[in-house]
């Protein structure tokens, strides 16, 4: 799209913290191999979107990531921190656009990462909400405007507004873009049940 080298960074947490939420509904095997396949699913189509040129996971465990992702070890002790240390380990690569996006997005589609690369075309940034519209989906940057600054991450309810707030702060401009795709995320029994087709998550998987 424009020769920038642009990553998507996707963070994930430890095995032992992944989907706690959904642990009345759930097993353990049975969360982890649901991350497994949202994992495998996030990371396959974001390789294949054009304008991605790589693909990094940051967390404190290996997840038997795709061929061609590059892992990165967090020691931190949160996500907001995690994504902090991987951003700073891809402008080192030499990253020039990145797109942050969590690993529990079922439905995303390289349409969806293509639209906010085309945000990047014309803003500092980029923010999509989750069908809530109170949580933060994805965070797009254009790294060389935000050369010397210090954006904080703030991942957790009610995150939208604050990373809002921070481009803001910091005389960023961004575009908000809701899309099906970025916005369903698998947190809690409800979006469980609605994706369970789809996924075709059968007794072995869902307990």
């Amino acid at each position: 799209m424009s020769g920038l080298a642009t990553w998507v960074l996707v963070p994930v947490k430890e095995r032992a913290r992944c989907k706690s939420r959904l642990a009345g509904s759930m097993s353990p095997k049975s969360r982890l191999a649901l991350v497994r396949l949202m994992l495998h699913h996030v990371l396959t189509v974001a390789q294949a979107t054009p304008g991605i040129d790589h693909v990094a996971v940051v967390s404190r465990e290996d997840h038997d990531i795709c061929d061609g992702v590059r892992f990165i070890s967090d020691p931190t002790p949160g996500l907001n921190q995690a994504l902090w240390l991987g951003m700073q380990r891809l402008r080192a690569l030499g990253a020039e656009r990145v797109i942050v996006i969590p690993a529990d997005l079922p439905r995303l589609g390289s349409d969806d990462l293509h639209a906010l690369l085309v945000t990047l075309s014309e803003r500092d940034g980029a923010l999509a909400p989750d069908w809530r519209g109170t949580g933060t989906n994805a965070i797009a940057f254009d790294l060389r405007r935000l050369s010397g600054v210090p954006f904080r991450f703030s991942f957790g309810e009610e995150s939208f507004l604050r990373h809002v707030k921070e481009f803001r702060l910091h005389g960023l401009s961004h575009r908000t873009i809701r899309r099906p795709g970025l916005a369903l995320d698998i947190d809690e029994p409800p979006s469980l049940r609605r994706m369970a087709t789809q996924f075709r998550i059968a007794a072995g998987v869902v307990t």
